[in-house]
């Protein structure tokens, strides 16, 4: 001790600065420091702070007795039973001879297993005077009947998980005595300056599939079990973060295929699903995660789907998050219908295309109507593209180069390709009867306005064709003639000004258009073509785009933003709102970015958008006869899809989406983004089983 009470001594072993342990309490006046002979001890004297004056002062010392407590290992305190909780006070020093993972400032506890098996020790209510207390948790056994500390055996010690607490679990032998030492880390600063460091010792029995090892067992294709991690832990290795802290394992062996759900009612939890490639935690190969994209904040469950295959075995993880450590629940699981999700698949870089990689660019894209070939028109040329079904990737086959940067449309009735730029519309024909060797059959003769066109689509007979353009000209009009040599065009009609995109119905019987805030139903006469407006109804958003469901009855409108109008169309097409469902998803600093491209889903009451650097898809669900909207997916380049995929950053100019339902292409920046739409295929175990 010193005779200045504002001197503070510290007491330590060890021959260098950088590796001293620290053997006293924290700094103070005086120490009680427990010493072996002959060993070599380090004082420390300094000031207070850095403010004190510098000043002279008498250091004495002396030996004395006194009733050390728990803080020597001989007084380790007994504690006992299967579970318990005691508590923590680590005021303390350390003995000679006490093992270095023990820590500093240390407190000794002494437990008979009451049974074998593996537990878990856990610190929680970790706290002190208001210091940052990072303390830690080590355990030890010995053979020796009356041991002393050089007999014992370091057992486990400390691993921290992504809770606020220090836990450790080992396997124990019924009878045998295990120590359990509580400090600080050597060389924590709150070690020399915390006045002590309290918490809460808890023990219990670990979950019996806490590990990879003992994974438990699930079948059938609709079940549930209860659960409790709340003294499960993290193996060596395993990936926590994100995915959750005090795991439990279950192994799953798929008796069909199709789409299997997995959900926990309670938004604390975080479920994995994995494929086994071997043994172990390095084999396993993350399938999908409740934690990966975009995910409904308002629901109060957490919940996996993924595609699973008969016979199959699946590993499935289910952890904590947060700072929660863990309690009790229900795991459910059945088998359930392809969910309306985007997986990105990658991309058609611009190099491949001769093309640069420019925010300005634009062009348009349109498949033949088998599917096999995509056409891209683009300012180098026209790109026509190889489609394989299963994979989805492109090849490009071959340029036509002529720059035409317009909205493409295939024309089934007469096979030919038609690209309809500003002002200049051309035909193109297959040659030898290849889609792939198209090669361009000039000009449309007749009639086209000067403005681009945004939309095109021809009746069921090919005999009309109907463009949306981008300025208030409206929708045109336009009758097709052809013969075995050329094809020609006659402007019908001008009508709907302002239009911003349209759609025709199922039957072909009516044209739905979007304004600026209103939606059009015009009466279409199958003989002239004709659009006549019947009825007008206001949108509440200001809307860029639309789509018709699969049924014919529902239409969804989209704003720039990413806000959703859902109408149902009644027996005289009268729109009437259902429902409007604000963006989500978007951060708000991104909201107002170009939101016009949408396609309805064939199989579902569905439909995908695709923004800038985002998609999402929206799905309609019926219950009693009440028509609801919601959320389904949502992917951007800030966050991953379902399947951990990064997404680019994009700005998209054309939109294609596959005839088989089963992908979407986005051009953008000079290349084509390639989106899988799960739960869209028309075959395969894609589908939706609905």
């Amino acid at each position: 001790s010193t005779d200045l009470h504002n001197a503070k001594t510290l007491v330590f072993v060890g021959q260098d600065v950088t590796a001293l342990r620290l053997v006293s309490d924290r700094a103070q006046q005086s120490q009680w420091v427990p010493v072996r002979a002959g060993e070599e001890y380090r004082i420390a004297v300094a000031a207070e702070d850095a403010r004190s004056d510098a000043r002279q002062f008498e250091l004495r010392w002396r030996t004395e007795d006194r009733d050390a407590g728990n803080d020597d290992f001989a007084n380790a305190e007994e504690i006992e039973g299967a579970s318990g909780t005691v508590g923590v006070n680590t005021g303390a020093s350390v003995e000679p001879a006490e093992p270095v993972q023990t820590g500093v400032r240390t407190r000794w506890w002494v437990w008979t297993a009451p049974k074998s098996g593996r537990f878990t020790w856990r610190l929680t209510d970790i706290g002190n005077d208001g210091g940052n207390v990072a303390l830690e948790l080590s355990a030890f056994t010995a053979d020796a009947a009356d041991p002393a500390l050089a007999d014992v055996a370091f057992v486990a010690g400390t691993e921290v998980t992504d809770a606020t607490s220090a836990e450790l679990s080992f396997r124990a032998v019924e009878g045998n005595r295990y120590w359990l030492a509580i400090g600080w880390p050597n060389g924590d600063a709150s070690a020399i300056s915390s006045w002590q460091g309290t918490a809460t010792l808890e023990w219990s029995e670990s979950p019996a599939n806490d590990t990879l090892a003992g994974a438990l067992a699930l079948s059938g294709t609709r079940g549930s079990v209860v659960f409790s991690n709340r003294y499960a832990t993290v193996e060596r290795g395993e990936q926590t973060g994100l995915l959750g802290h005090s795991s439990l394992w279950w192994t799953f062996d798929a008796e069909a295929s199709g789409w299997q759900r997995f959900w926990v009612d309670d938004e604390t939890f975080s479920l994995a699903v994995y494929e086994l490639g071997g043994d172990g935690l390095g084999a396993l190969d993350l399938l999908a995660g409740s934690h990966v994209g975009w995910r409904d904040e308002a629901a109060h469950s957490v919940e996996i789907r993924f595609r699973a295959t008969q016979g199959k075995r699946y590993v499935l993880r289910l952890g904590t998050r947060g700072v929660s450590l863990g309690d009790e629940s229900t795991l459910r699981w059945e088998a359930t219908s392809a969910p309306a999700w985007l997986r990105y698949i990658g991309r058609l870089p611009a190099a491949e295309l001769g093309l640069r990689a420019a925010w300005s660019a634009t062009g348009g894209l349109a498949f033949d109507d088998r599917g096999t070939t995509l056409y891209l028109s683009a300012a180098n040329g026209l790109h026509v593209l190889a489609r394989d079904a299963q994979t989805a990737l492109l090849e490009p086959v071959r340029r036509i180069d002529l720059a035409l940067q317009g909205e493409l449309i295939w024309d089934r009735r007469r096979e030919r390709l038609y690209a309809l730029g500003c002002g200049a519309w051309r035909q193109f024909a297959p040659q030898d009867g290849s889609r792939q060797h198209l090669a361009d059959a000039g000009a449309l003769i007749g009639s086209a306005t000067s403005f681009c066109v945004e939309t095109a689509f021809m009746d069921e007979t090919g005999s009309f064709l109907y463009t949306v353009h981008n300025s208030d000209f409206g929708i045109q009009v336009t009758a097709i003639t052809s013969s075995e040599e050329s094809v020609a065009l006659a402007n019908v009609q001008q009508v709907a000004r302002g239009a911003r995109d349209a759609r025709l119905s199922a039957d072909g019987e009516h044209v739905y258009v979007v304004t600026h805030n209103n939606l059009v139903v015009l009466a279409r006469n199958s003989d002239s073509g004709l659009l006549t407006e019947i009825s007008r109804v206001d949108v509440p958003l200001d809307v860029a785009t639309l789509v018709l469901g699969k049924d014919g009855r529902l239409l969804f409108t989209f704003n720039l933003d990413g806000d959703v109008a859902l109408f149902e169309l009644g027996e005289d097409s009268e729109p009437v709102h259902v429902q409007t469902l604000p963006a989500f998803g978007f951060p708000r600093f991104v909201r107002g970015e170009k939101c016009a491209f949408a396609a309805s889903r064939s199989t579902r009451l569905a439909a995908d958008a695709f923004c800038v650097n985002a998609a999402f898809s929206v799905d309609v669900r019926v219950e009693d006869d009440q028509t609801m909207l919601q959320p389904a997916d949502f992917v951007a380049n800030w966050q991953p899809d379902r399947f951990n995929n990064s997404v680019p950053t994009f700005r998209p100019e054309a939109l294609a989406a596959s005839p088989d339902g089963q992908h979407a292409y986005v051009y953008a920046d000079g290349g084509i983004l390639i989106f899988e739409r799960i739960g869209n295929a028309t075959t395969g175990d894609n589908s939706d089983d609905e």
